[in-house]
């Protein structure tokens, strides 16, 4: 709602219709760009962006939240707003060339959008809606479906009834053919009228959500009528208000196509709504009228002018500070002076910045000229009928109201109507308004009427439109007599703008432009001139008002015709204006003033103002004092800016200056250009004015330019630093703006060339500018002053400056806020305070600005060289941030054309620029040195390759090593002589052992091969090579024996690289040879990552293939000694004895800051840091590794070791938020060290040691680092009390235990204030946080501080604290859990804690229990018992939750490492098809490593409904198998339930009497479920949600079988309509009924139930029902059913089959509407198709006589392929077909009709839906394999087909995606082909120029040649491999030739050793270094010795020769020698 709220009110304040791209409600369309479309392409091309509205309407029209009354108008206000933005952008795109032709058969046509018309319909239909609430309400009638009527009432056909005025000498047996016709139509269209509005729009007792605003508006009013307060109406008025306000403007945009089908409707209501609201009412009758007879502005469009807008070229680059300072407004002031001449010739002349209000007058005007254009009248005069009542209730409010609004309204309406041709006369045949009227007259001129400016228009518009005689029966008053009034206005002594200048509009509006078209006669048009000198006359009186001069420019442009009178009226407005321009009489303090002197000067005759010694005399009239009332400045540089505009735009220099000259001994030029005469010497003013007058006109210009800025200047620095005046003189500061523009156009454009000059020989010449009244110094440092308060008059001055050559430094310095250094120039002083970056914005926008200014200065002038140095010295840091400006960018350009500038300015990036280390400065920076001359290239690679070649992002390092590259073939080209000129040999061998030192070499070879060939030929050098170690020479390959020794020494070689290849290269050695590796120096501990992950893959193969226990990898076992061996390392290493590290909220105790300091000399050791960082991967990947493997555990020995270090892990997260530490990416150390110490104190063995007492300093420690971090990441910790703990706070050697409570008792508050979800922090971040919470929460010595609730303490409880360290609280006492604060926090601890011992079970069961007291309720008041209740609810959620944590395995009560037991209904597939399970084990380890998705093995798959929910609590916790198995329900023919057995033996374990809790409780719940026992209802459901949830706890079919009668007795004695409770009752009875296998009798009361439930409205009910009805199902299911009946001995197995027919029925009623993409509930669709899946797999053969089984699979297969699906019904759908595929309960056509389904799902590019779309197709492939014969070649066939799909997401997926594929696709081609089949195949993906992915495509290359060579194939694949190798040898590039060769020759080769190589070569892909050479010769000389055959050595040697020239080619020839 707030929201809502904001929305609205932003709409009412900031217009649609005006700020269209805030609103997001732009439509671009040809039109725009200046061509016209057909309405067929407007449609088609606009775009509507109308998502905002649509959702607006969808909350209006169908939400709850709109049923508020105050979101309700707000909505409404809200759409109305967006909708009539929309329209504005719509209508204005629409083509009229065709409107008269086409008429729109479509409603609401005119907006040419579908989307937005269906909008306007809705809203429309919405408000009608609303407004017929409201007439309801007012007339006090019921809501009922309205009978038929027809549209409009029978009209007598006597023309005298029409109030319209007919034409004379028409009647209607003029044109008998005509009147035949429009009979016919007039027909037609009541016909089509009628049918169309068969039923009442307004209509809404038939829709529920109308019908409940209805009774909420009606409560509303009623509580209106009995209240005393004024104020209780007004929700209901104000909504009533914007439903009428949104209605009219509806109204505005709608035609007579979609109004007048509802005209009669709305008049109706709104007869009803004018008494509550007449204002909004008439309004609406108003915009109704003109919509019915096109005056709206859908109908006015076309009258509005649409020429283009001229646009300069520049336009379209118009971002950035240079050009949205300088070049748009200098463009556009540029503009405006080039058409002043056109203007002078062409009234409709361009748009521009300064014209836009004379556009909108002239739009008036035209639009009034046309108000007649529209729709033929006479066919819509019966429409006229309609509004009589509405006038006439109109007239009378008008006589009866004081509400001025209210008059202006019914004036416009009757205005509208006059001017519709309405006889007057007959509406007010007395004249009795009319009258009224005049009398107001009295009222006005005394002042008596408020708001009379509102008033005043509207009465003289409407006289206006009444003196025209033609229209009405009689003359009701003339224009003589409306002047007449007029005058009156005028001599009352009122204000003229409020009194007589709103007169006056309507008067020369009529007068001026509309009457002289329509005079015909002499008599009228001489008449019409006396009118019109009387006004022009009374304008005169007022030309000092800014409204009467916006007059004065339309009368002058609309007399242009007539030569005489323009130039008579032009006169008399100059002569008038002038002289109070001089005395500062006419008002310029507005803009609007401004622009309406503007336009009338520009409007005279320019005849007028030749010569320009009126203007001349003018400008230098006299000029106002320092301190005068800023109103007079205002004044006087207004009348500065027009006269200055004028002489600019029309006036040339010469002319200008000449008439100066002449002038100026006239003027008194020493009040304006001379500063204050001394006082003692007045006499020797005269001679000074004599030299003022002798002055050249060019310097008195010059003086007076600069004197107005400094004037005004000072006024302004007075005005903003005084705090009485500081926001007065906003416009001045805005008319100086637009006088620097000014001056800035005449210097730069050229026009004012002597002026220019003169301003630079005044400030370069002292004596002439000593004796001005402001000096240049005054002004700089004025305006530098202003900077902070007014930046852009700062930098447009400093504009001005850099235009007349002023180059001051000090000046600049302050501009630029230079900052002191050494500098190679003497520079200025600057104040401290002044230099650099400033915080206020102002000053930063002053000195960006004052930088580009000074840069485009300097560009100019570069033959200053101490100017151009003193720049780049001092601010290159400001230039290269700014160098995506055009002056910046021209004055780099400038600097890299001289060599010495270019190496000036590579030395200051050099010297300045390495301090910001941003990615986008350093872009900047490299882009500034692109164009560096060539002679500074080697200076530009010392820079280069030093400081920026190594950047951590990779953009910046590319563009770098780039522009490197360049340089450096740009020196290969030069000669020897000047390469060493500019690059020493020296410097050269510094570069190129940097790049080796730095490991830089490998990512830029290329640069690094270019710098030994510079080096070769300009010095002789010796090549370098980046591993001079392993240099390739070719004889020595014949020496190297490829055995397991030289295996074992390239691993470990190679053991540095971090990767799964290092860890795939160990597996291939024994354990003796991988622990001798792991233990090497050189190898990296990030391996172990993956060598865990590796091993324990290998680890679970071995124990599927074998029978006995698993057998553990050599890989796993390595790896896992070396890691503790590792982490005892680093214990090794730590302080001793341990303390808390930097505790939070104390003082450190001596040895805690030792240890503190200690541990951070060894984080800031980079090796031991790094240590610790890259060890803690593996250890989190371990620990997860146990829970994999079950015959593996952590050894005791390295507990301690293991918790310890995931104290440091903590630790050092802590010190690296604290220090800020940058080494590396910190989100990455942050991750590991979280999810590290997480994993290991979730470990429960692990945890028993930090339990231990005398480690209470590890836990404080992990308390104290984990508040640092949680403060530091993410948010402020709440405070709590200390109370209890403030003796162990000051015991010291308690303190730190009794801290750590307080600290995880603080962390567990803000985690439920935060309810367990913090905002904008990333999960990486939070999980392992909240995790780490819990895990030392649980520990005992923080445990049961932690589990209190805080506001027990605050509440004043006194409890002594027990054990060794006082942190244990006593059992709290009953009467604080009666608070339901306490309550709640102490059930968030327990949900979120668990218990840790059976003890904390008992206590926190019995303390929840002490809260139920339902029998003491009926003694208690109505606000106790509430309370009480409300307690007693929480205690059951609270009990039923400490029990259903029991069901936690494998540790119940431990949420943190535990997780629900969930048994789904679905039975466990066999294993018979062992490659289906084998290919999808390799799937789902797949899918886990890469962490991207979640998808089960199909062996292990929960229920469908459990989708959304994985790891809540849900209905169908558990099957009905292990509810048999629990109660010993089964015999030995039934499967029991592993699940169950398990949980018994770990509840037996824990010593939990679970029991008798159960006992105890269902006894209670017996008591209160009791029919007399008045249990309230709210506990009663709670108790039934209880029962429901710990049923699945129950050992003994007795409760089961209390539970049955429980919900039979509670669903018989409940009404029905207590949807809440049933839904739990029916469940309850459903799963009790199938546990027990019940009788006859008892199941169709249970049937009934479910029928009931399942044709509830309520969805929860709903739902429910559907979980009773699978319960039911799964008792009945064909494979289970006969068994359990027999060993329950119950009699009424086939009458439980009677619950299937219901199960079929809801699904053929609700399947469709459920699962369509809009529907409500996803769980709800969920439950469904699980119903769906289960009744096809389990009971189909009950199902095969109806049509619902193949319908519902159709349904399923058609929907999984919709766009609209949610991703977790398309997992589900998926899924569920899977299952039936995999059962063998589909087949046939319906098989291979989900396998094209899982093709054609694969091709979608959502990783989401295409992953789950793998695991089907692999499903179906392998069943259909296992019943079918292999060697069938339409088998294979398919499976070719269905392959080539894998290979095409190979092309198209995502990387994780193409691993996940290529996993799986090397097992999947060799169970389903022969190698020779499929070879060709996967050869030619993995050659393609079109494959992505070549290094994964490689290993299924290898492993197919594998197979092949087991398939004794070997001698094949040679001679493949030969007859191939020539193309190979011709591709491009050569790294990538030859690492293809290699995969190629090492996967046909048949030594073990070599083949184990593979993984390093893979990673190797394109690379041709020295590595990859050699290993291409050995793997060729293997393959080479391996030919049997001469001749097939002889063309592989032939193939190798032809390509010798390349230089790898060459080597492999040498080794074949």
């Amino acid at each position: 709602m707030g929201c809502c709220e904001a929305l609205a009110l932003l709409s009412a304040r900031y217009y649609t219709t005006v700020y269209p791209r805030s609103w997001n409600i732009n439509v671009s369309s040809s039109k725009k760009h200046g061509k016209r479309t057909s309405s067929v392409e407007a449609v088609d091309d606009n775009k509507c962006n109308s998502g905002l509205l649509t959702t607006a309407l969808s909350v209006l029209t169908a939400s709850p939240v709109s049923l508020d009354l105050s979101c309700q108008q707000w909505l409404i206000q809200l759409s109305g707003n967006l909708l009539s933005g929309l329209a504005m952008q719509y209508v204005y795109l629409a083509d009229y060339s065709t409107a008269a032709d086409d008429a729109p058969k479509q409603l609401w046509a005119v907006l040419k959008d579908k989307q937005l018309s269906s909008c306007a319909e809705l809203l429309l239909l919405h408000v009608i809606r609303i407004l017929n609430i409201f007439v309801h309400i007012l007339d006090e009638v019921s809501p009922s479906v309205p009978t038929l009527k027809p549209s409009l009432p029978s009209l007598p056909s006597a023309p005298s009834l029409s109030p319209m005025k007919r034409k004379p000498g028409t009647t209607p047996a003029a044109d008998p053919g005509r009147t035949k016709d429009k009979e016919e139509k007039s027909s037609e269209d009541k016909k089509m009228t009628s049918s169309a509005r068969g039923a009442t729009v307004g209509t809404f007792s038939n829709i529920p959500h109308y019908m409940r605003i209805y009774d909420i508006i009606c409560k509303g009013v009623k509580k209106y009528e009995i209240t005393l307060d004024s104020m209780a109406s007004e929700k209901f008025v104000s909504l009533l208000r914007v439903t009428l306000e949104t209605l009219s403007q509806l109204l505005e945009v709608g035609t007579l196509h979609e109004t007048g089908r509802i005209a009669e409707e709305i008049l109706s209501y709104l007869r009803s709504t004018v008494v509550v609201e007449p204002t909004a009412t008439i309004k609406c009758v108003q915009q109704l009228l003109k919509s019915l007879f096109g005056t709206n502005i859908s109908a006015q469009w076309d009258e509005y002018d649409e020429q283009p807008t001229p646009q300069s070229a520049s336009c379209a680059n118009s971002d950035g500070f240079y050009s949205a300072c300088f070049q748009t407004p200098y463009r556009q002031f540029t503009d405006f002076v080039s058409s002043s001449n056109t203007r002078s010739h062409n009234k409709d002349y361009v748009q521009t910045w300064m014209n836009n209000l004379r556009r909108k007058t002239e739009r008036k005007m035209s639009s009034f000229k046309g108000f007649n254009r529209g729709a033929d009248k006479t066919s819509l005069a019966a429409y006229i009928r309609l509004f009589e009542p509405m006038v006439i209730k109109a007239l009378k409010q008008y006589t009866v109201t004081s509400d001025v609004q209210l008059q202006c309204r019914v004036l416009l309406l009757l205005s509208q109507l006059v001017q519709l041709r309405v006889n007057y006369c007959l509406l007010d045949s007395d004249q009795i308004f009319i009258g009224f009227v005049l009398k107001q007259f009295e009222f006005i001129e005394e002042g008596q009427i408020l708001q009379a400016e509102d008033l005043i228009p509207r009465i003289f518009y409407f006289l206006v439109h009444l003196s025209y005689e033609k229209h009405h029966s009689k003359c009701i008053i003339g224009i003589p007599k409306i002047i007449q009034l007029c005058d009156g206005l005028m001599a009352s002594g009122q204000s003229p703008v409020s009194h007589c200048i709103p007169a006056l509009v309507p008067i020369v509006e009529d007068v001026f432009l509309v009457r002289g078209s329509s005079s015909t006669t002499s008599f009228d048009l001489k008449e019409l001139d006396t009118q019109r000198e009387v006004v022009m006359s009374m304008l005169l009186r007022l030309v000092e008002y800014h409204q009467v001069l916006e007059l004065l420019s339309v009368v002058l442009n609309e007399c242009r015709d007539n030569e005489e009178r323009w130039r008579r009226w032009s006169l008399q407005v100059v002569d008038t204006l002038f002289p109070l321009l001089s005395q500062g009489r006419v008002r310029l303090e507005s803009r609007a003033a401004q622009h309406s002197l503007q336009r009338v000067l520009s409007s005279v005759s320019p005849g007028v103002l030749r010569p320009v010694d009126s203007l001349l005399n003018v400008l230098f009239s006299q000029t106002p004092q320092l301190d005068s009332p800023t109103i007079a400045m205002e004044r006087w540089l207004g009348m500065v800016l027009a006269v200055l505009l004028l002489l600019i735009s029309q006036g040339k220099e010469e002319v200008v200056l000449g008439r100066l000259e002449e002038l100026a001994p006239s003027l008194p030029l020493s009040r304006i250009l001379q500063a204050p005469c001394e006082k003692c010497d007045p006499l020797d003013a005269t001679n000074t004015v004599s030299t003022l007058n002798q002055l050249p006109p060019e310097h008195i210009m010059a003086r007076f330019l600069l004197q107005v800025v400094g004037l005004v200047s000072s006024h302004i620095h007075s005005a903003v630093h005084s705090s009485l005046t500081k926001h007065s003189c906003y416009y001045l500061q805005e008319q100086l703006s637009h006088f620097l523009l000014y001056c800035i156009y005449m210097f730069e454009s050229g026009s004012y060339c002597r002026v220019a000059t003169a301003v630079i020989q005044m400030l370069q010449s002292d004596e002439e500018a000593a004796d001005v009244m402001i000096s240049i110094e005054q002004m700089n440092t004025l305006l530098l002053a202003l900077a902070p308060k007014c930046p852009l008059l700062t930098f447009q001055w400093c504009y001005l400056l850099t235009l007349v050559n002023f180059s001051d430094q000090i000046f600049w310095a302050k501009v630029l806020c230079t900052q002191s250094c050494d500098l190679i120039l003497q520079q200025g002083t600057t104040e401290k305070q002044s230099c650099g970056p400033s915080p206020c914005v102002n000053m930063e926008v002053v000195r960006k600005g004052g930088t580009i200014l000074f840069c485009d200065y300097v560009s100019e002038n570069m033959n200053n060289a101490e100017q151009l140095t003193w720049l780049l010295v001092n601010h290159i840091e400001e230039i290269v941030a700014l160098s995506t400006e055009p002056p910046v960018q021209e004055l780099i350009a400038a600097v890299h054309r001289n060599p010495a500038a270019s190496g000036l300015l590579v030395q200051a990036v050099a010297a300045r620029c390495h301090k910001s280390r941003q990615p986008g400065f350093v872009c900047r920076v490299l882009r500034c040195l692109e164009g560096v001359h060539p002679s500074q290239s080697g200076a530009l690679l010392i820079l280069l390759i030093p400081r920026l070649l190594g950047y951590p992002q990779l953009a910046p390092a590319r563009l770098a090593g780039t522009l490197a590259c360049r340089r450096a073939e740009l020196l290969l080209t030069l000669p020897p002589a000047e390469v060493t000129a500019q690059l020493s040999e020296a410097d050269l061998k510094k570069l190129m052992d940097l790049l080796l030192t730095s490991a830089l070499s490998k990512r830029h070879s290329g640069l690094m091969s270019l710098l030994n060939k510079l080096a070769a030929q300009c010095y002789s050098m010796a090549a370098v090579e980046p591993n001079p170690v392993h240099a390739f020479h070719p004889s020595e390959i014949h020496s190297i024996s490829i055995d397991k020794t030289w295996f074992l020494a390239q691993v470990t070689a190679r053991c540095s690289q971090v990767g799964v290849e290092t860890a795939q290269l160990l597996s291939k050695l024994d354990y003796d040879q991988i622990a001798y590796i792991l233990n090497c120096k050189e190898f990296n501990p990030l391996n172990m990552l993956y060598c865990f992950k590796l091993g324990t893959q290998l680890t679970l193969q071995n124990a599927s293939s074998q029978t006995q226990t698993e057998q553990e990898s050599a890989l796993y076992r390595a790896s896992r000694e070396l890691l503790l061996q590792q982490i005892a390392n680093i214990r090794a290493l730590m302080p001793k004895p341990h303390q808390v590290y930097y505790p939070q909220g104390r003082e450190m105790t001596v040895k805690e800051t030792k240890y503190s300091n200690h541990l951070d000399q060894l984080f800031t050791d980079r090796t031991f840091r790094r240590a610790v960082f890259r060890t803690a991967p593996a250890v989190t990947c371990y620990l997860q590794s146990l829970g994999m493997l079950s015959a593996q555990t952590v050894p005791q020995q390295s507990w301690d070791d293991i918790v310890k270090f995931g104290i440091l892990c903590l630790e050092a997260v802590h010190w690296l938020l604290r220090t800020g530490h940058s080494d590396t990416p910190k989100p990455w150390y942050l991750h590991v060290g979280l999810c590290c110490a997480d994993e290991i104190l979730r470990e429960p063995n692990i945890c028993s040691v930090i339990s231990q007492t005398n480690h209470a300093s590890w836990v404080a420690s992990g308390a104290s680092s984990l508040t640092a971090i949680v403060k530091l990441l993410l948010e402020p910790l709440p405070c709590l009390s200390e109370t209890g703990l403030e003796n162990a706070l000051i015991d010291p050697d308690r303190m730190c235990a009794a801290h750590a409570c307080y600290q995880m008792a603080a962390l567990v508050m803000w985690l439920q204030k935060n309810m367990l979800k913090t905002c904008n922090a990333p999960k990486f971040l939070t999980k392992p946080i909240k995790s780490l919470i819990v895990s030392l929460s649980r520990l005992p010595l923080v445990n049961s501080y932690v589990a209190t609730p805080p506001d027990v303490w605050r509440q004043g409880w006194a409890a002594e604290l027990g054990g060794p360290s006082h942190t244990l609280v006593p059992a709290l006492p009953v009467d604080y859990l009666q608070d339901i604060d306490i309550l709640q926090q102490l059930i968030f601890r327990i949900t979120m804690l668990g218990w840790t011992s059976r003890q904390q079970f008992e206590e926190t069961w019995m303390a929840f229990l002490s809260v139920l007291k339902p029998n003491s309720l009926e003694l208690c008041a109505p606000e106790e018992m509430a309370v009480m209740v409300h307690a007693s609810s929480l205690a059951v959620q609270a009990i039923t939750a400490l029990l259903i944590q029991t069901l936690m395995m494998p540790i119940p009560g431990n949420p943190n490492c535990s997780h629900l037991i969930h048994q789904p209904r679905e039975k466990t597939l066999p294993h018979t098809n062992e490659k289906l399970r084998a290919i999808h084990e390799l799937f789902c380890w797949s899918v886990m490593s890469g962490h991207t998705l979640e998808l089960q093995h199909v062996y292990k798959r929960r229920s469908i409904e459990r989708i959304l929910s994985a790891h809540r609590y849900g209905y169908s916790q558990v099957s009905l198998e292990y509810l048999w198995t629990a109660t010993r329900s089964y015999d030995l023919k039934l499967p029991l339930s592993v699940s169950c057995l398990e949980r018994e033996q770990c509840l037996t374990a824990s010593g939990l009497d679970l029991h008798s809790c159960l006992h105890f409780l269902l006894d209670l719940y017996s008591q209160w479920t009791l029919p007399q026992s008045g249990t309230p209802l709210q506990l009663i459901s709670e108790a039934m949600r209880s029962i429901l949830a710990i049923s699945d706890l129950f050992t003994e079919k007795a409760q089961f079988q209390w539970m049955l009668s429980t919900c039979l007795e509670l669903g018989k004695h409940h009404p029905v309509e207590d949807e809440i409770l049933h839904q739990y009752l029916v469940l309850g009875a459903c799963k009790a009924a199938a546990v027990l296998g019940p009788d006859m009798s008892v199941f169709e009361r249970v049937c009934k139930l479910v029928e009931n439930s399942l044709r509830s409205s309520y969805l929860p009910a709903r739902i429910a029902g559907l979980h009773g009805v699978m319960y039911l199902l799964q008792a009945t299911s064909s494979k289970t059913q006969a068994h359990h009946m027999q060993s329950t001995g119950a009699s009424g197995s086939d009458e439980m089959f009677h619950i299937q027919p219901v199960a079929v029925e809801y699904i053929q009623k609700h399947i469709d509407t459920t699962s369509s993409g809009n529907s409500g509930s996803e769980e709800h669709q969920l439950i469904m198709w699980g119903l769906v899946f289960f009744l096809l797999e389990n009971l189909e053969e009950k199902m095969t006589d109806t049509e619902v089984a193949p319908a519902v699979l159709q349904l399923a297969l058609n929907l999984v392929t919709a766009h609209n699906l949610s991703p977790s019904i398309h997992l589900a759908l998926l899924q569920g077909l899977e299952r039936l595929v995999v059962t063998g309960s589909v087949g046939g056509k319906v098989a291979e009709q989900v396998t094209k389904i899982a093709v054609e799902r694969m091709k979608h590019p959502s990783p989401a839906i295409a992953t789950p779309a793998l695991q089907l197709l692999l499903s179906c492939m392998y069943t259909e394999r296992c019943g079918a014969k292999c060697d069938d070649p339409e088998l294979l066939l398919q499976a070719m087909e269905r392959t080539s799909a894998l290979f095409d997401r190979i092309k198209k997926g995502y990387p994780f995606e193409v691993e996940l594929v290529c996993g799986v696709l090397p097992n999947l081609l060799n169970d389903f082909f022969p190698p020779s089949e499929i070879m060709t195949k996967v050869i030619g993906e993995f050659l393609s120029s079109q494959q992505p992915h070549p290094r994964l495509l490689a290993a299924v290359v290898f492993q197919i040649f594998e197979c092949a060579c087991e398939q004794s194939q070997l001698p094949l694949l040679q001679d493949w491999v030969v007859l191939s190798v020539a193309n190979f040898t011709q591709c491009s590039p050569v790294g990538m030739a030859s690492w293809c060769l290699t995969c190629f020759f090492i996967s046909a080769s048949t030594n073990q050793w070599l083949r184990a190589l593979f993984p390093h070569v893979q990673s190797r892909i394109g690379r041709c270094e020295s590595e990859d050479r050699k290993l291409l010769c050995i793997a060729a000389v293997d393959f080479y010795h391996q030919l049997r055959d001469d001749e097939q050595k002889t063309k592989f040697q032939s193939a190798f020769q032809t390509a010798a020239a390349q230089p790898v080619f060459a080597d492999l020839v040498s080794c074949l020698h």
